[in-house]
C-alpha cells in the first residue's frame, strides 16, 4: 500500500506541474500575441514615415520655382 501512496503523490504532482505549464504556456502566448500585434502596427507606422520622407526628400528635389523668375518680376 506504501508504493501505492507514493506513486499517488508521484502523479498529484506531477499533474499539479502540468497544470502549471499550461498556464504558463498560456500567458506566453498572450504576451506573443501583443507583441507581434505591436510589431505589426509599427511595421504600419514605419511604412508611412518612410512614404512622407521619401516625399519630402522629393520636393526638396523640385527646383524652387522663384529661382526661375526673371529679376524684374521679384518684388
Amino acid at each position: 500500500m506504501s508504493e501505492s501512496r507514493h506513486i499517488d503523490g508521484r502523479v498529484e504532482r506531477l499533474e499539479e506541474a502540468l497544470s502549471y505549464a499550461q498556464h504558463e504556456v498560456e500567458q506566453l502566448s498572450g504576451e506573443l500575441r501583443r507583441a507581434f500585434a505591436e510589431i505589426d502596427r509599427m511595421q504600419r507606422l514605419l511604412a508611412r514615415l518612410e512614404g512622407r520622407l521619401n516625399a519630402a526628400e522629393s520636393r526638396e528635389s523640385l527646383p524652387d520655382p522663384l529661382d526661375d523668375l526673371p529679376p524684374h518680376s521679384i518684388g
